[in-house]
């Protein structure tokens, strides 16, 4: 069939119609789209609040090894003592960066969450039973 033979209102017709298709092919791909961008801001998200929390995690471990070290280099027990309840702060505020932390955590990561947040728990006991034993001991007892 040839074009010239169609009548003017077929080929506006045809025009509308190819038009009126394009369009709702266009709006499947940008709801498609919408769809798709929602998903990678969700997983962008994550991934932010997720390296948040491990530059807080690494703040709080580098505060935590310096007060430990305060209190093996500490002339008497006055300054470890000092140290020790720095030690003390710094260690009580690893379970609330953990528990903010673990509110973002996505399913997927939710194993290797846990085998982490299990190895945070045995180092901030650790120090903190360091911290008390300086407290309660003295000096000598923490070396």
């Amino acid at each position: 069939m040839r074009l010239s033979h169609l009548s003017i209102a077929t080929k506006l017709y045809a025009i509308c119609a190819l038009l009126a298709t394009l369009t709702i092919a266009l709006a499947a791909i940008v709801a498609w789209n919408g769809h798709r961008h929602v998903a990678l801001i969700s997983e962008f998200e994550s991934a932010f609040r997720g390296g948040q929390q491990v530059g807080r995690i690494n703040g709080l471990i580098y505060a935590v090894l310096m007060e430990t070290r305060g209190i093996y280099l500490a002339a008497d027990d006055a300054a470890a003592k000092d140290h020790a309840a720095g030690l003390a702060r710094f260690t009580d505020q690893f379970d609330g960066v953990m528990q903010e932390w673990e509110r973002h955590v996505r399913s997927d990561d939710a194993d290797r969450f846990q085998d982490l947040s299990g190895r945070v728990r045995i180092f901030r006991d650790y120090r903190g039973k360091l911290a008390e034993q300086v407290s309660q001991d003295g000096l000598k007892a923490a070396r």
